[in-house]
């Protein structure tokens, strides 16, 4: 959303790939500014673009658009504002073949790094590792963005939920869905360079959730079933009151989507005090 003048850096590192064995679809979340005329600057032989126009209604609709025309194998999602190494490609077609005919493995995780190559979080637990998602990332502490290559005809069975006159939903509502099926298959290889925008979906992330508190809560709900250590229950279950309370879902229906009712009311004032610091910080 109005990155015309970030998009011909992505699109450069995207020239310097040494495998262009992909699709770049650009799916503009209704952006003011001239960034269908910058797309229409772009020309290139070696891969193809496909430019798709919607209106805005945030990153989690423009990842649903995108699976509506994606026919490619992997979907590798990858920010406006952010750079891809130049063996970024390379590395991913060289990985899936080790995946592509397992059918218990979505897809592939990878690191993120800072343009000074510093990995964003620390690594997986280990290399070439095969687990789920809640496990390796939550469970297992690997913590930090990370960079996930999808198998599409899976993805494409898990769209993000949408909430009226909300923009935001994270990626990892998704991902947490995924893993109570599917595994991954996780490399301690940096395949995505990252550069945090002001104004952009990281920069302020609590106001980012506080904001849009129906898709938080569902997020934070997820983060509270089984497949989770206590410890992470506990701590989800605040928030998923917390923001349930931001989104004005009554205390019943609260208490009734709650995974854990004991957890919920042992939790319960911790979460209404947090709530009141948020709003006094947020409003709303």
């Amino acid at each position: 959303y109005n990155r015309a003048k970030l998009l011909p850096r992505l699109f450069k590192s995207l020239l310097d790939q040494t495998n262009f064995n992909f699709t770049w679809y650009i799916i503009d979340d209704g952006s003011t500014d001239n960034t269908s005329e910058v797309v229409n600057s772009f020309k290139t032989d070696a891969f193809k673009i496909v430019y798709i126009k919607k209106e805005n209604g945030g990153k989690h609709t423009a990842i649903n658009k995108a699976m509506e025309v994606i026919n490619e194998e992997l979907t590798f999602i990858v920010d406006s504002d952010d750079l891809l190494p130049n063996d970024a490609i390379e590395t991913i077609c060289s990985d899936y073949p080790t995946i592509e005919n397992i059918d218990t493995i979505c897809g592939l995780g990878y690191l993120k790094s800072e343009l000074n190559n510093q990995v964003l979080g620390n690594n997986y637990s280990g290399n070439e590792i095969v687990d789920n998602f809640i496990n390796e990332r939550y469970n297992k502490n690997s913590f930090g963005d990370k960079a996930e290559v999808i198998k599409t005809k899976i993805l494409k069975q898990y769209p993000f939920p949408v909430f009226e006159n909300e923009n935001f939903v994270s990626e990892s509502t998704v991902w947490c869905d995924m893993a109570l099926k599917y595994d991954m298959k996780f490399y301690n290889k940096t395949i995505y360079l990252a550069e945090y925008q002001p104004g952009g979906l990281s920069d302020g992330i609590k106001k980012t959730l506080f904001r849009n508190p129906k898709g938080a809560a569902e997020f934070y709900l997820k983060m509270t079933s089984k497949p989770f250590k206590l410890k992470y229950k506990i701590k989800y279950t605040i928030t998923y009151i917390l923001y349930s309370m931001a989104g004005k879902l009554k205390l019943s229906e609260q208490f009734k989507k709650a995974n854990s009712k004991f957890l919920f009311i042992l939790t319960f004032l911790p979460a209404y005090f947090m709530y009141l610091h948020r709003k006094r910080i947020y409003g709303k």
